[in-house]
């Protein structure tokens, strides 16, 4: 079974606080992520600590988009591809680079947008430390 760390997704059309709650969520879990919107669609692309096969990353990415309020139902086709299956790939950055901060001071209460994060098994699970700020 092939396996792969970088991946490209093509989603449908995102909102804008979609795709910011998307961006912030793959800046803090993705070890590099590109997100952009091209007509229609949406590209994410992204690369991973590990490699993963295409079936683990579309329960991934699916469960992640559904945990950031995304309507996962509009996901057809073969939305999703490893990188070495057509797309083009991430480099990593060196393992000495410096992680970016998109810290810009104190955010004030009209720069922050709260997202509960949850499941829909309904169990209790902590959240992920996540804090959208408005551009």
């Amino acid at each position: 079974m092939r396996t792969s760390k970088p991946f490209h997704a093509t989603l449908p059309w995102l909102d804008d606080a979609e795709m910011s709650r998307l961006r912030a969520w793959a800046w803090q879990d993705s070890a590099a992520s590109s997100l952009a919107r091209e007509d229609d669609v949406a590209i994410w692309r992204a690369t991973e600590e590990r490699a993963r096969t295409r079936e683990a990353f579309l329960r991934s990415v699916r469960s992640t988009l559904k945990r950031l309020a995304v309507d996962v139902s509009r996901l057809k086709g073969r939305w999703l591809v490893l990188a070495d299956e057509g797309s083009v790939a991430l480099p990593l950055p060196p393992p000495d680079a410096p992680k970016l901060s998109l810290d810009a001071g104190e955010p004030t209460e009209s720069d922050v947008e709260v997202i509960a994060l949850g499941n829909s098994s309904g169990r209790a699970r902590a959240p992920s430390r996540l804090q959208v700020v408005k551009d």
